[in-house]
């Protein structure tokens, strides 16, 4: 579905059961919409990434490029849930990641096992399988997490929503119910 086409049909849904007078107050229902748009998203991914029977539906691989053991993960990266991710390194699948908290994560325990943490909300650090906690970190090159996202915004109307239906139909009716509450307050400051 077109973003276009998203925002009508939650505009039309919005306004469903209104008067006239409460539907006809807001000339720019869809810049409305259009910025509800991340606000929507946030939520219904949030509530998506909380059950293990959705997390499923919004997880996106993001490539990434590890420098001294670092790589910054993009703003729709639900950071919340990051310990339901997968790393991967796509040059040595045999190798094996696990999430840990970074005070886990400088202690370092079983060292047969890779490990990543999180820290200063967007800042992905890896140690390698088989080496120690180190300042500066280590390693080095592409890999692969696999972490429940928001979904993005396109940036025209005619781009398509880039997720499944399931979210689609959830979002559509999040941005109703959000829209419709601006269109009642809008209409009542009008009066």
């Amino acid at each position: 579905m077109r973003y276009i086409d998203l925002l009508n049909s939650a505009v039309s849904n919005a306004q469903r059961g209104l008067t006239a007078q409460q539907a006809g107050t807001v000339d720019d229902a869809l810049a409305i919409a259009d910025t509800l748009f991340p606000t929507v998203s946030q939520a219904v991914c949030e509530a998506a990434a909380a059950s293990e029977y959705r997390r499923s539906l919004i997880m996106r691989q993001k490539s990434l490029v590890l420098v001294a053991g670092t790589a910054t993960l993009t703003s729709d990266v639900l950071t919340h849930y990051i310990p339901d991710s997968v790393l991967i390194d796509p040059a040595a699948t045999t190798k094996r990641y696990a999430y840990r908290q970074y005070p886990d994560f400088i202690r370092r325990g079983d060292r047969r096992l890779g490990i990543y943490t999180l820290q200063g909300g967007d800042t992905l650090q890896v140690i390698e399988p088989n080496v120690g906690f180190s300042v500066p970190l280590v390693a080095t090159g592409a890999r692969t997490l696999t972490v429940p996202c928001v979904i993005v915004k396109p940036a025209t109307y005619t781009t398509a929503v880039d997720c499944v239906d399931e979210i689609l139909s959830d979002l559509d009716e999040a941005m109703a119910n959000a829209l419709r509450g601006e269109i009642v307050k809008t209409a009542g400051a009008a009066a």
